[in-house]
């Protein structure tokens, strides 16, 4: 079982929101598959991850409440007005 500070390590906050370190891959990329109930071993090989980075991403899904996880995850996104092109 991973800890809270480890799975703080683990998973950072960049400008998109929830990241795994070392990639470009957010927590709502992962989020999206382990919705649809892909199995982690296909998540792990279509994001190229490590066993250590595709446990600490479903660890911190898994541990998470659902309500808080939606916030968080959404905090990276741009919002409507940021998408303008004016």
């Amino acid at each position: 079982m991973t800890s809270a500070a480890n799975r703080q390590t683990s998973i950072i906050r960049a400008e998109r929101g929830l990241t795994i370190p070392g990639t470009r891959i957010t927590l709502s990329d992962v989020m999206d598959y382990v919705t649809e109930q892909y199995p982690p071993k296909f998540i792990q090989g279509l994001f190229d991850l490590s066993e250590e980075q595709i446990n600490a991403a479903l660890a911190y899904i898994k541990g998470t409440p659902k309500n808080k996880l939606c916030q968080i995850v959404g905090a990276g996104l741009p919002r409507p007005y940021e998408l303008r092109v004016w």
